[in-house]
């Protein structure tokens, strides 16, 4: 079977880009993929998104069909406009502009809108989670349910924790060796709720704990850090590649993800497979991903945060207990599950 991937454009996502790279890179020899990039023309930037996304990629889509193509993000379903819809496949990984309107504009509800009525469309829906189905579902009563199969993501095997001594080198770079770190990874988007953590954060009694935020802030987010007062107990890292991002997992005590909605939640289990705990929120698609192995609090109670990460710093054999059964938490989602149910998807389509 020939497979066409559209992935999304070089400047966007990168947990796109790492769904794409990690599942054409654990199909099996039955399937002979490719990753179609698009030629980008070079625009001024206010119009270099516009075009080379919404005209110039579904133009050259069209010459790019094989036996099945694959949108591997619901936001360029509109690429179905000049694919054979019925031979296409297309994953949607979350609906949050749907479920948190107030966290984005007018105009990007309407265009994501307008964007899942085509992915409905499609021979096959893939959501990574059965929170993503349920809020399709939901929003979308109409879609053909039976078209929609949950497919989870994996881990990818590079996520381990990473000798004592690199920790230390870490940690002596950032000036924080002895402290206890906490850790957020997510980039600055309302619904990540990183105020929140911030003042939960300002609570702990222990101030010598240090929050490390990579992936940079929203203005909001930079101003309340200043009002509470936090800039020394907070380090910020900009956006690092995987390598960097799978030094801070080891080299954590606790990472803590307080988003209000999440169509899967990669960090999650990138953490637990480092054999770092973790505490996130009890919404959307977090609690069926992490399982057992994470410790849940309510995404608007900040004395409840605040008091679920002194308890996870002041033990030791809770933090031991809680990275044990992260570790076997993260076993249960692998790229190769992913690639072969996919597949199963494909061979359905084709048929």
């Amino acid at each position: 079977m020939n497979v066409t991937l559209f992935p999304v454009l070089k400047e966007e996502s990168h947990s796109m880009h790492v769904y794409c790279r990690e599942l054409a890179g654990h199909l099996s020899k039955k399937i002979s993929s490719r990753v179609f990039q698009p030629n980008d023309v070079p625009l001024p930037s206010f119009l270099n998104k516009p075009l080379n996304k919404w005209l110039l990629y579904i133009m050259q889509a069209k010459s790019a069909q094989r036996d099945l193509n694959h949108i591997v993000d619901h936001g360029y379903s509109h690429l179905l406009l000049s694919l054979d819809k019925k031979r296409t496949v297309v994953t949607c990984h979350d609906l949050h502009p749907l479920e948190l309107p107030e966290t984005v504009t007018w105009h990007t509800r309407k265009l994501f809108k307008k964007k899942m009525e085509l992915m409905l469309q499609a021979g096959q829906i893939i959501a990574t989670s059965q929170h993503t189905k349920q809020d399709i579902m939901k929003h979308f009563p109409e879609a053909d349910e039976s078209k929609i199969t949950v497919v989870y993501n994996g881990v990818a095997e590079a996520f381990k924790r990473i000798p004592r001594e690199e920790i230390a080198a870490l940690k002596e770079r950032f000036g924080i060796s002895g402290k206890k770190v906490v850790l957020n990874i997510s980039i600055p988007e309302p619904y990540k709720n990183i105020s929140f953590l911030f003042n939960a954060f300002a609570l702990l009694k222990d101030k010598d704990a240090v929050l490390v935020k990579v992936a940079g802030l929203l203005r909001s987010e930079q101003a309340l850090l200043k009002k509470l007062g936090l800039g020394r107990r907070v380090v910020l890292v900009p956006f690092i590649p995987e390598k960097e991002v799978v030094k801070w997992y080891s080299a954590t005590d606790i990472f803590v993800f307080p988003s209000l909605h999440e169509g899967f939640g990669f960090p999650v289990l990138e953490a637990m497979r480092c054999g770092c705990p973790v505490i996130c929120s009890e919404a959307a698609s977090l609690p069926e991903v992490a399982g057992k192995a994470a410790l849940f609090v309510e995404p608007e109670d900040t004395n409840a945060l605040a008091s679920a990460i002194e308890t996870v710093l002041a033990s030791n054999a809770l933090r031991k207990k809680m990275s044990q059964k992260g570790l076997e938490q993260a076993r249960k989602f692998s790229w190769e599950k992913t690639a072969r149910e996919t597949e199963a998807v494909y061979t359905e389509v084709c048929e």
